[in-house]
């Protein structure tokens, strides 16, 4: 960028500023681009404010909103005792003559708790009236305009507008503005009132002066330069060394106008969104996280993505990312040799993946499942291991306790018993905390076992020991026989 007339160089960060400097851009600086420069204009030090005020000139305008805010209560000057609305617009004091006016004023939601409901409109403008109307029946809504044609004696910057407006009677009356209809006293009135000046003045007032200029200067463009596409293997949350080092070797070889993307770019429709791989896989299957590097150039300097824009591909890092293997966590197993064969992959806690092996004190089979027979498998710890893929192997375990079953026996001493004989308690060798049953029915028997040969009906039978699970062995049972026998008979014969 050369200073030309009557600038220079000295100027720049005084007179005017050029953002970015030309002396900091370096060329070239992307293939086939070029560089947007702003220039803002300053002005002389102690000098008028050319940017503030140099603009073209246009007319004074007044344009203002009174709300219904604006508006009190005041003593009618037509009669009557507090019992007007008035709003006053003030002089703008400057612009002159007006060229032009539009004036409204809107009144709405008009209601008077009186028998006569009209009112009177009074409009002054620099105290005279401009227009004076009795709107009989009342309107509820209005809207009054008035335009410069309406005032014979004109309006300018020094003009100051009064409204009153009231209801057409001689007796007290009160306004409540913004009130509320349904609950105003007698003699009360109330409407919501604003009003709205525009008008345009003969003087004229100065503009910003435009002082801002973005010129557009091509310059030559670098030359992109392959590299070598590189790949890596790493477990979830490993180091990103190797991706860094591609990096670095694409930079070294373009210093640059490189962007990287994992989304192919497009001229004129997909912008790059410069997103690195992160090396985090938070699924259970191995993944790919792809960036390229491009090289981009702002053709026509724009500075967005339109049908100019260029694209070159410079290389590709393909990082594969293994999920970190799961075994779950450790668990226990208390059986009996007499059990049921199970899988120890179901007493792992967590989330376990199914692609692992078993080891321990004997060769399990069922893969994965490691099914285990406690018939013939041995107690121990059993370890599970799920091999990582560019991970360290994860493990968990299973600790297995195999118990035999207790031996139990039950006999009743005394066996057997006579009809007529004391209650008997078993005797229980080995587990105890079962139930009993007999069968056949009719022999006197709790559920502790006790058996009462009073009240049982003679006979043999076989008592049942339900055994209670323990130590990991389901229950089983085991049984004994007994004999109630009858009373004896005695025959008496008596010889005369």
């Amino acid at each position: 960028m050369t200073p030309q007339n009557d600038c220079i160089a000295a100027n720049i960060g005084s007179i005017f500023t050029v953002t970015p400097n030309p002396s900091t851009v370096t060329s070239p600086s992307c293939t086939a681009g070029g560089q947007t420069f702003t220039v803002e204009y300053y002005g002389l030090g102690g000098g008028p404010n050319c940017c503030s005020t140099g603009g073209p000139l246009i007319p004074i305008t007044y344009q203002q909103t009174f709300p219904s805010t604006s508006v009190t209560a005041v003593n009618s000057p037509f009669g009557g005792v507090n019992n007007a609305a008035y709003i006053t617009i003030p002089p703008y004091l400057i612009g002159g003559n007006a060229t032009s006016l539009n004036f409204t004023l809107n009144i709405n939601n008009y209601c008077f708790n009186y028998f006569s409901t009209s009112y009177w409109v009074t409009i002054l403008v620099d105290g005279v009236i401009v227009s004076d109307t009795w709107y009989n029946p009342a309107l509820i809504n209005n809207t009054i305009s008035l335009n410069l044609s309406s005032l014979p004696n004109g309006y300018n910057q020094n003009s100051t507008i009064q409204v009153y407006v009231y209801p057409n009677t001689l007796s007290p009356s009160t306004f409540i503005p913004n009130g509320n209809c349904g609950s105003l006293s007698y003699g009360t009135w109330t409407a919501s009132i604003s009003a709205e000046i525009n008008a345009t003045f003969a003087d004229q007032q100065p503009t910003p002066a435009v002082c801002t200029f973005n010129p557009f200067l091509p310059f030559s463009c670098c030359v992109s330069n392959v590299v070598s596409d590189d790949a890596a293997s790493i477990c979830s949350g490993g180091s990103l060394s190797q991706l860094s080092t591609w990096q670095s070797n694409v930079s070294a070889a373009n210093s640059t106008c490189i962007v990287y993307s994992s989304v192919t770019p497009v001229a004129g429709s997909v912008l790059p969104d410069n997103l690195l791989p992160d090396g985090i896989n938070n699924t259970g299957s191995q993944i790919q996280q792809i960036v390229s590097a491009y090289s981009y150039c702002d053709v026509d300097g724009s500075g967005t993505v339109n049908s100019g824009d260029t694209y070159t591909l410079v290389s590709t890092f393909t990082l594969t990312v293994n999920p970190a293997p799961d075994a779950g966590t450790n668990g226990t197993l208390v059986t009996c040799t007499n059990g049921s064969t199970v899988d120890l992959y179901s007493y792992l806690g967590g989330t376990p993946q199914n692609t692992g092996i078993w080891s321990g004190p004997s060769s399990l089979a069922g893969g994965y499942l490691g099914t285990f027979n406690p018939a013939v498998n041995l107690s121990g710890l059993y370890t599970y291991t799920v091999v990582g893929a560019s991970c360290p192997d994860a493990t968990a375990t299973v600790n297995v306790t195999v118990n035999s079953p207790v031996p139990t026996s039950v006999n009743y001493v005394g066996n057997p018993f006579c009809a007529d004989g004391g209650s008997v308690s078993p005797v229980i060798t080995g587990t105890t905390g079962g139930t009993f049953s007999a069968s056949p029915s009719g022999l006197n028997i709790d559920a502790a076992g006790g058996i009462n040969p009073t009240g049982s009906t003679p006979g043999t039978y076989t008592i049942t020991y339900n055994v209670p699970a323990s130590g990991g062995c389901p229950p089983y049972t085991v049984s004994t026989i007994i004999t109630i026998e009858p009373l004896p008979i005695i025959s008496l014969i008596y010889h005369d």
